[in-house]
């Protein structure tokens, strides 16, 4: 590969960088043409491959706003296959970028380029909060909840920020943080779990944050439902989505076959009436088990399993390694299944975050994970049930959910991933909504550094992802295909796909017995399958680097539909035997990641290979004269400066190094400020000694704030308080590196004055019964006591009460505040309105409330009010306007019942009774 750099400078604010690439090496390159303008806005140029070994291509310039500061839309490795034909080409190039700059540089008006540029993201980001923050009935809800990354250092520091830039950035992140409430801090990823304040929105509050340029992303925690479950469809007469009408239409690859029944299966309505038969003659090693002759999408030409599980180990035949697992992170697991017990590691439940050993819960909160856990590694060949994609791989459960509907938060499924990851699997499935989630994104990057890699299910919208690149990141997404393979009609596809995999008529485990089974759709189960072929091609070569896995993965599936990268299949449908019986050693190319890249001295650091090619041997240089041969090492820097990372990798095709230029630095950090106070209260005159902690970078010079218009530049200063009143204290430690703050709030008390009363209540209108929730805002010394009096007659001593109003009137509420130095009362005249609320009162009884199915269930209306009509929802589809209906309940179940009726005046009253009628 051969390249060509050039950088332009514009009046000292405008910086851009083009890189010209020539290859004449055509499997999966991952470099990409890029042009960049520091900060955020990206020319690229680029073109997908249509898997020939081609020189020359035509030149599209464009300005793509969703790349990141680094000048990438993605990390660096990811695979995009561009290809430039002469170097006249690349004049053309840079003269355009150089105009893109100059216009760039005339639009900002002398304003400096980090504002213009910040700009332009912030309005950016904020249209994508517009389009993207809806939410999807039965796929994706709000939570109340937000997902949030300042900026990373790597990021920052590709972009062009020193060392000191970089710390006050991300201090500024930090304080805006500070402004809300946190639910958890993911140290791996640096994201910060956010509640939200009342009254504000996701969308509100993401803006505002994307708007300072400090984060990468704002999204909300989503509350997410698991895939699958779609209807059943008709082999050969699927729906085809309407970019995919016109393409030829195939009949079935695969011979019928009756399905044998499934024992103990709850759900027959699910299974697909024909199933080939796998079984064809010469096939090298094909299990005993009973279900495997259904199992379709092992059969040539889709898996093509039998000829993977019968090649000898020298061509990497295999049917999976224990040492090699799989993290599925469902609903939980039924633990005494017979096809899934084997080589079951440890669970977790990641919503408790405890483990099995801990008592957390992993059995199915829904039958969900049971399912999709059967794809990826069922045991082969022991005459029970059918087959995973690896016999004896081991796999581990992770519990997402908590809830029978297996919906899980956003925050969770990464735990879990993470967790998984981190515990030793080389893999983590995920077959939830949510794939296109940016945070995923930093998530999948960071499983990547430790060598695993995360797999996402697509959707079963049929939506199309059109907003990101599937080579633009380490998430690895998959869409599903039926036994003609074509297109799932429910599978979601588009650019951000990146393969497909069979994902109709799956026969799989069950949760509902030790030997139930059941057939089912949806990408849910595509996505285990390429899990499964992942883990199998780790089995066949444990020291592969995760971006070979995903090379091979990609380079080994079948190219089906338009020729080349399409929107609907990606890059094609997973082929388990051509990815582990295939030689696919190329020249490598080299490329790794440092897991640390700043700190103090002595600083350990791990180095991930993540080189693709198949590398036999390595050779690191860590810049400080120590070098190494080990594939992923660990290196100790013990002396202060500013490293350049090499690595040098090998095999029988050639060689290939790379460099990390700066990549870390020791000693060389600003402090992170910090103080401790001898004392925080007394009476006036009040001297309170001082001391930095500070630590990290060593501070050479200090600013303190004491709160009261005092100051010092002392390390450890002494200040005399002489006026009552509450104080914030603040520290700014700094070195040539940068500075921190350490903001202590109302830090110190002096004479430990009475409060002002304050508060508020939300809401202050409505009808009764009126609930109103009371908030304390009471200032100057601190409350140790309340008496509030909401103004009909009840009180209550509580800080932040709740009171319930329940005649219609005006109310004026008070509170009287007080401490040991006294109190303070406030009354707000009249605050509260209270409204009649309904004349009418839904209630309702239902004979019998149990049983076996079918079960026929007489419900009794006892509804008070002038009521003219009734409005029943039976909780399974089903539902009735009669007054006292009579419904059969049909599938064993719990069914929450609803009765809504309505009077006259056309007021409402509702009655739910969650899981009132359970049916055996």
């Amino acid at each position: 590969m051969a390249g060509i750099e050039t950088s332009l400078t514009f009046g000292g604010s405008i910086f851009i960088e083009a890189v010209f690439l020539v290859s004449t090496r055509e499997p999966l390159p991952r470099r990409a043409i890029r042009c960049c303008v520091q900060d955020g806005w990206t020319p690229t140029a680029r073109r997908p491959v249509d898997g020939q070994t081609r020189m020359g291509a035509t030149v599209s310039l464009k300005l793509n706003r969703d790349c990141r500061e680094d000048g990438t839309r993605g990390v660096d490795h990811a695979s995009v296959r561009d290809r430039v034909g002469h170097p006249s080409r690349l004049i053309a190039l840079v003269i355009a970028v150089a105009w893109v700059g100059l216009n760039l540089q005339s639009s900002a008006h002398s304003s400096p380029l980090s504002r213009v540029m910040q700009a332009n993201h912030a309005a950016v980001e904020q249209e994508a909060l517009r389009s993207n923050f809806a939410e999807i009935p039965g796929v994706r809800q709000l939570s109340s909840r937000l997902i949030v990354r300042p900026r990373t250092e790597r990021a920052l520091r590709s972009a062009g920020h020193s060392t000191r830039e970089i710390r006050e950035r991300d201090s500024a992140a930090r304080r805006e943080l500070q402004r809300y409430e946190l639910v958890r801090h993911v140290e791996s990823t640096d994201d910060s779990i956010l509640l939200l304040p009342t009254g504000l929105s996701e969308r509100e509050v993401a803006r505002a944050l994307m708007a300072t340029g400090l984060f990468d992303y704002a999204e909300p925690d989503w509350i997410l439902s698991p895939l699958g479950f779609s209807p059943p469809q008709a082999q050969g007469s699927q729906a085809i989505p309407k970019e995919n009408a016109g393409r030829p239409q195939t009949t079935s690859k695969f011979p019928p076959r009756s399905l044998p029944s499934l024992q103990g299966d709850p759900h027959p309505a699910t299974l697909t009436p024909h199933l080939p038969n796998v079984i064809l003659p010469g096939s090298p090693r094909c299990p005993d088990d009973p279900l495997f002759a259904s199992q379709w999408h092992h059969q040539v030409p889709a898996l093509d399993s039998c000829t993977a599980w019968g090649a000898i180990p020298s061509e990497g035949g295999t049917t999976g390694g224990a040492n090699i697992s799989v993290g599925v992170c469902d609903t939980g697991i039924r633990t005494t299944h017979e096809d899934l017990a084997l080589h079951r590691l440890e669970a977790y439940n990641a919503v408790d975050q405890l483990w099995e050993s801990q008592g957390g819960k992993i059995s199915p909160a829904h039958p969900h994970g049971t399912r999709t856990t059967g794809a990826v590694a069922a045991n082969g060949n022991n005459g029970l049930g059918g087959s995973g994609v690896g016999w004896n791989l081991s796999h581990r459960m992770l519990r997402v959910s908590n809830a029978s509907s297996g919906n899980a938060f956003l925050s969770d499924l990464q735990h879990a991933v993470r967790t998984a990851i981190e515990n030793g699997d080389r893999v983590a499935n995920v077959s939830y909504h949510g794939a296109a989630s940016a945070s995923n994104a930093g998530t999948a990057t960071y499983v990547k550094s430790l060598g695993g890699l995360m797999l996402w299910g697509a959707g079963n919208t049929s939506g199309n992802f059109s907003h990101a690149d599937r080579d633009a990141d380490d998430l690895i997404v998959v869409g599903a295909t039926d036994q003609n393979d074509q297109l799932a009609s429910f599978s979601s596809y588009g650019q951000f796909i990146d393969l497909v995999a069979p994902g109709v008529g799956i026969v799989t485990s069950n949760s509902a017995t030790d030997n139930s089974y059941v057939t089912v759709n949806g990408t849910s189960y595509a996505c285990p399958i390429t899990s499964g072929v992942c883990a199998m091609i780790w089995s066949a070569r444990p020291n592969l680097s995760p971006n070979d896995v995903e090379r091979i993965l990609k380079a080994s599936s079948d190219d089906i539909g338009t020729p080349g990268l399409d929107i609907f299949f990606g890059y094609g449908r997973v082929n388990l035997a051509r990815a582990i019986t295939e030689d696919w050693s190329e020249l490598p190319e080299s490329e790794f990641v440092a897991q640390t890249l700043s700190g103090i001295s002595p600083l350990p650091v791990s180095f991930r290979d993540l080189s693709t090619g198949i590398p036999t041997s390595w050779l690191w240089d860590f810049g400080d004269g120590n070098l190494s041969t080990l594939q992923n090492p660990s290196h100790i820097y013990t002396s202060s400066g500013i490293f350049t990372v090499t690595l040098t990798v090998t095999n029988e095709h050639g060689m290939d190094t790379s460099s990390q230029v700066d990549t870390i630095t020791v000693d060389f950090i600003p402090p992170a400020a910090n103080f401790t106070a001898s004392v925080t209260g007394g009476l006036s005159p009040l001297p309170v000694d001082f001391t930095d902690t500070s630590a990290l970078g060593i501070p050479t010079s200090w600013s303190w704030d004491f709160g009261d218009g005092g100051s010092s530049t002392l390390q450890n200063p002494s200040h005399t308080y002489t006026a009552s009143g509450v104080y914030t204290v603040s520290l700014m430690a700094t070195n040539a590196y940068g500075s921190t703050t350490q903001v202590q709030t109302d830090l110190v008390a002096v004479d430990f004055i009475p409060p002002l009363a304050g508060f508020s209540a939300t809401p202050t209108t409505g009808a009764s019964p009126y609930v109103v929730t009371f908030t304390d805002e009471s200032t100057a010394g601190i409350a140790t006591s309340w008496a509030w009096n909401f103004g009909d007659g009840v009180g209550s001593s509580l800080q932040n009460p709740t009171h319930t109003y329940t005649v219609p009137g005006f109310y004026s509420v008070s509170l009287i505040a007080s401490n040991a130095y006294g109190s303070n009362t406030l009354i707000l005249t009249d605050y509260i309105e209270v409204t009649a609320g309904p004349t009418i009162l839904a209630n309702f009884t239902g004979t019998p409330t149990s049983g076996t199915a079918p079960l026929q269930v007489s419900f009794t209306d006892l509804s008070i009010g002038n009521i003219i009509a009734w409005d029943w929802n039976f909780g399974d589809g089903g539902s009735s306007s009669l007054q006292n209906p009579t419904h059969t309940f049909l599938t064993p179940d719990e069914y929450d019942i609803a009765l809504t009726v309505t009077n006259a005046l056309g007021k409402d009253s509702c009655l739910e009774l969650q899981s009132y009628i359970t049916v055996e």
